[in-house]
């Protein structure tokens, strides 16, 4: 008796852990009426990401949020962080004159 219970405790356990982990999965969110929710980018939330080679700072990849700039504001590159090797990019309303380089808003590639 004692041999079942142990087994029935560990199938237990684990059909529990099973779903621990299969209900935290990411899940894209959807409205009432089935259309995806859109999340915008708040405080210091990256929009953006450009990836670069550590050696000779040259762009391989770049990577988009989930989230979206609000209203006026765009992607604009704001740090570098190396740690990371890479250029950061968050929500700036525009604010620079044209032509300045480092605050032209981000066109990411469709993915």
């Amino acid at each position: 008796m004692p041999m079942i219970t142990n087994t029935l405790f560990f199938i237990l356990l684990a059909l529990a852990v099973f779903h621990v982990f299969a209900s935290s999965t990411n899940q894209q969110k959807r409205s009432a009426d089935g259309e995806e929710e859109v999340r915008y980018c708040q405080g210091r939330t990256p929009c953006g990401w450009a990836l670069y080679n550590k050696t000779n700072r040259f762009i391989y990849d770049y990577m988009r949020n989930r989230c979206i700039c609000e209203g006026a504001k765009k992607c604009h590159r704001d740090q570098d962080d190396i740690s990371i090797s890479s250029y950061v990019y968050r929500c700036k309303l525009e604010d620079t004159k044209p032509g300045d380089a480092q605050n032209t808003p981000a066109t990411f590639p469709e993915s």
